[in-house]
C-alpha cells in the first residue's frame, strides 16, 4: 500500500475542495433562485458525477477490491449525500442562504465528535471551544428567523425541518467518504454513490414529472449538469485530502466552503448581510477554524 500523502500535500486538496465545493453549493441557491424543479436537478446533478465517475474508473482500468464493503459504503454516501443536497435546496426556498450554508455547514460537529471517539483522533480544549462557539451560532442564526408570525413562519419552521435533515445527512456523507477514502479505489466509490444518488432521483418518477414550461426544465438539467463538474472535482479532491489527513481536521477545513456560497449569494442575488447574520457567518468560520486544532 502507497503510503499516506504528506499533510501539506492533503490539506492542499482540502483547500481545492473548498473553492470547488463552494461553487457548487452556491449553485443550490441559483436553483432555489429560479424556482427549478428539484428532481430534474438531482437527476442530472448525479448523472453527471457518476458518469464522469464510471468514465475515469474504466480509464485507469484498476481492479475492485472489498467489493462488499465498498457497495455498502457507496450505498450509504449515495443516499446520505442524495438526502442531503435535495433538503438543502428545498431549505434555500424558505430561508436566506446566510441562514441555510452555515447551520448545514455545522455538520461538521457531529463529524469532529465521531472522529474523536471512532478514530480516536486528538480533542483539545480549543475543539471544545469551537463546539460552543458553533451551537452559538445555531443559536444566533435560528432565532432570529424563527421569531415571525404568520405563513412566513409556517414557510421558515418548514425550511429548518429540511435543514435539520440536510446537517444530519451531510456529517453521515463525511463519515462514510472517510470510510471509503482508506480502503476502496476512489472513482469506483464515486461512480456506486453518485450511482446510487442518480437511482434515487428518479424513484419517485419525479424527474420524468413535467411541472413547468420545457425551457424550464432545459434549464434544471442544464444546471444540473454545472453542478455535477464542480462537485466531480471537488468530491475527488475532498477525498484525496482524506487519503493522508485526519477526518477531524479535513471536514472542518472544507466546511468553510459555505463562505464562497454565502459570498456569491451576497454578490449576484443582493441578499442582505444583517449584523446578526454576519455575526453568525463571522462566528462560524471562527467555530470551523477552532475545530481544527
Amino acid at each position: 500500500m502507497a503510503p499516506p500523502d504528506p499533510p501539506v500535500f492533503s490539506y492542499g486538496f482540502a483547500l481545492i475542495s473548498l473553492v470547488l465545493l463552494g461553487i457548487q453549493r452556491f449553485l443550490y441557491k441559483v436553483s432555489a433562485e429560479l424556482r427549478c424543479d428539484t428532481a430534474p436537478v438531482t437527476f442530472a446533478f448525479m448523472g453527471t458525477v457518476t458518469a464522469l465517475a464510471v468514465l475515469s474508473f474504466l480509464l485507469r482500468g484498476a481492479p475492485v477490491e472489498n467489493g462488499c464493503f465498498l457497495l455498502i459504503v457507496g450505498a450509504v454516501n449515495g443516499f446520505a449525500f442524495f438526502a442531503a443536497t435535495t433538503t438543502t435546496m428545498e431549505a434555500l426556498k424558505h430561508l436566506l442562504a446566510a441562514v441555510v450554508y452555515p447551520v448545514a455547514r455545522l455538520n461538521v460537529l457531529v463529524v469532529v465528535i465521531f472522529s474523536v471517539i471512532y478514530f480516536k483522533d486528538r480533542f483539545t480544549l480549543l475543539q471544545a471551544a469551537g463546539i460552543l462557539t458553533a451551537v452559538a451560532v445555531i443559536a444566533l442564526l435560528t432565532r432570529r428567523e424563527a421569531s415571525d408570525t404568520g405563513g412566513e413562519s409556517r414557510n421558515r419552521r418548514k425550511g429548518f425541518a429540511f435543514l435539520a435533515v440536510s446537517l444530519v445527512s451531510g456529517a453521515a456523507a463525511a463519515i462514510s467518504s472517510k470510510f471509503a477514502a482508506g480502503d476502496t479505489d476512489l472513482f469506483a466509490f464515486m461512480a456506486l454513490s453518485y450511482g446510487f444518488g442518480t437511482l434515487l432521483s428518479i424513484l419517485p418518477g419525479g424527474v420524468f414529472r413535467r411541472t413547468g414550461p420545457a425551457g424550464m426544465r432545459r434549464r434544471s438539467l442544464a444546471l444540473g449538469f454545472a453542478m455535477g463538474i464542480f462537485n466531480f472535482a471537488g468530491f475527488f479532491s475532498f477525498l484525496k485530502a482524506l487519503q493522508g489527513g485526519p477526518l477531524s481536521l479535513v471536514a472542518p477545513i472544507t466546511g468553510l466552503h459555505f463562505v464562497v456560497s454565502i459570498v456569491l449569494s451576497a454578490l449576484l442575488f443582493r441578499e442582505s448581510l444583517t449584523p446578526f447574520r454576519v455575526a453568525g457567518i463571522l462566528l462560524t468560520i471562527a467555530a470551523v477554524f477552532l475545530l481544527q486544532f
